[in-house]
């Protein structure tokens, strides 16, 4: 009999075990990861479904010379099979913001330029072609989509990175973007984030540290409140938006970089809103990282729970951080605002620079692709996280 008890004991042991190893393999590389960039020092990406095969796909700014766009198709399961890269003529690449610009179905992608914003347009094939420059000459920091003069076209939102202000660029249906009459706007740091915060109808566009409201006709104002409280005296260097306590309001998570100070470790932050273009720390925000020298930030549900998740990419080594110690750290979100640390992570990325979350294999799970500069090449995560515990209180 203790024979028997012994053996069940280490038999629950080794299940246990088992378990334990399975929840902390967090993320698990596609076969065939890291995939070539098709370029040189990618830096920044999206994941447009190009081939309209119901898969995102992914497009790469490659940004040493000779600056590309690398064109990458998904098979399904997290494989990438390389398309034909774009060659700019004009200026370098940048930022990515995925979209259908000029209404055929087919999805395109805006490009932050030396100077101005460029469209690529799909052809519903998995290829891209460059439209000439059509905006006006501005330094583009970040961008991010959105109809912003209710008008059934997809605009561009910009944070023009040689000044504190916006642009809003209105499209004219056919991929060219013109400024509209109020730009540019005074704004702060340049991260960006879009979404109707104040249940208005028209969208409107958080920076890292502000909130402005969009009036339905291409114009924004300043929202009260401003600056936001992030919780950290670092700068907040990313920002992005979604349900995180499921009220039916949009909030805000907020990426504050080198927090602490004594530690560096970053830090998210996660501000709940409250329907009128208003924010407030969730409870416990900001929660911090146990990487630091973050450079970009995602969301998604990483481990099917209906919540939204978090996570960023950063450096392991406080002292002497290089790329062979990068790494992505996830948050696990409650249905209060609230984050804990998924088990495992961070998550070994060399190189890893840019960020960003889809599901590439139909799992229902969202997974995670990051640009590796160094190397030239990107990644391809799988989520492996199962659903366990309740999460951390906010």
């Amino acid at each position: 009999m203790r024979r028997f008890v012994l053996g069940l004991i280490l038999a629950l042991a080794v299940l246990a075990l088992f378990a334990v190893s399975a929840s902390a393999a967090g993320f698990v590389p596609a076969p065939g990861s890291p995939f070539s960039s098709l370029g040189q020092g990618p830096i920044s990406l999206a994941l447009p479904d190009l081939d309209r095969d119901g898969t995102p796909d992914v497009v790469v700014s490659n940004g040493l010379p000779p600056q590309s766009f690398g064109v990458l198709l998904s098979d399904g399961g997290g494989r990438l099979a390389p398309g034909s890269p774009v060659f700019p003529t004009l200026g370098a690449t940048g930022e990515l913001a995925p979209g259908d610009f000029n209404g055929d179905g087919s999805a395109d992608v805006a490009v932050c330029g030396t100077i101005r914003v460029r469209v690529l347009l799909g052809d519903g094939a998995g290829g891209l072609r460059a439209l000439s420059y059509g905006s006006a000459e501005l330094g583009c920091g970040s961008l991010r989509t959105g109809d912003f003069d209710r008008n059934g076209t997809l605009d561009v939102v910009v944070a023009d990175g040689t000044g504190p202000q916006l642009w809003i660029l209105l499209n004219d249906g056919a991929g060219n973007l013109t400024p509209s009459a109020t730009s540019p706007i005074p704004a702060g740091p340049s991260g960006l984030s879009v979404g109707d915060f104040n249940a208005d109808g028209s969208l409107d566009v958080a920076t890292n540290v502000r909130v402005f409201l969009g009036d339905g006709a291409g114009g924004l104002s300043a929202a009260p409140g401003s600056p936001l409280n992030t919780g950290d005296s670092a700068a907040p260097l990313g920002v992005d938006t979604a349900d995180f306590n499921r009220d039916g309001r949009l909030d805000l998570a907020v990426l504050n970089n080198n927090s602490n100070l004594v530690s560096r470790y970053s830090s998210v932050a996660i501000l709940l809103g409250d329907g009128n273009g208003g924010f407030r720390l969730s409870r416990g925000s900001p929660s911090y990282s146990t990487v630091c020298c973050a450079g970009d930030l995602a969301v998604g549900d990483f481990n099917g729970d209906g919540k939204t998740d978090v996570a960023t990419v950063g450096h392991t080594d406080l002292r002497r951080p290089t790329e062979s110690d990068d790494a992505v750290a996830v948050w696990l979100g409650n249905d209060r605002g609230g984050l804990r640390e998924a088990p495992g992570s961070p998550y070994r990325s060399v190189g890893a620079t840019g960020l960003a979350a889809a599901d590439l294999n139909g799992d229902g799970k969202a997974d995670l692709v990051t640009t590796n500069f160094y190397s030239d090449s990107v990644s391809v995560l799988l989520s492996d996280l199962k659903v366990h515990g309740r999460g951390a209180r906010p």
